[in-house]
């Protein structure tokens, strides 16, 4: 008999060992996918940065090229306080145009308080990389629009298509026609 408990015992304990390393083994396989899935998404946001770096720096480049306090030879013209809820509509028409998905276009209230006669607008949208760069373009002909602050495109939830992200700026001016926004 007493043979009979030790083999128990040793194969108890052989159980033991066993669920201890499935464990650590199973722990370590789903880090390693938790990893390759957070590399994997790492990879998109470079591809698509890489695909955005050209137009971006165009737009850079162009909203640069000229001192930023003229307004004659960009052809930036200020945005009036009385048109001020106009720009909204038309960027939202702009977005239906390149059959985006649902939009929302808002401005920043720090920036309206801040009284430097700019404001920052947050658009954001969903649809194909496309149609993004044909909005963007489109944006970048806004007379009143300054430049693009921040951009960033990522996955959406459902993996279903891209959502991009813009931080506009755009020049405002007051109804007697001060472009500071001061009066």
């Amino acid at each position: 008999m007493p043979h009979r408990s030790n083999l128990y015992l040793a194969l108890a304990c052989l159980v033991v060992l066993c669920i201890m390393f499935a464990m650590t083994v199973g722990k370590d396989i789903l880090t390693r996918q938790r990893l390759e899935r957070q590399l994997s998404e790492a990879s998109q946001q470079a591809e698509i940065s890489e695909l955005l770096a050209p137009l971006m720096t165009e737009l850079h480049d162009d909203a640069n090229a000229a001192d930023p306090e003229s307004t004659e030879d960009t052809g930036l013209r200020p945005l009036l306080e009385t048109d001020a809820e106009d720009y909204q509509e038309v960027i939202e028409q702009m977005i239906r145009q390149y059959n985006l998905g649902p939009a929302t276009v808002t401005p920043d209230i720090q920036s309206i308080l801040s009284n430097t006669g700019y404001i920052l607008v947050n658009l954001t949208t969903r649809g194909a990389f496309s149609d993004f760069r044909r909005l963007i373009m489109q944006l970048g002909r806004l007379p009143y629009l300054s430049g693009i602050d921040r951009y960033y495109v990522q996955q959406t939830s459902d993996a279903t298509g891209l959502e991009l992200f813009l931080q506009l700026r755009i020049k405002i001016s007051s109804p007697t026609g001060n472009a500071d926004g001061n009066e």
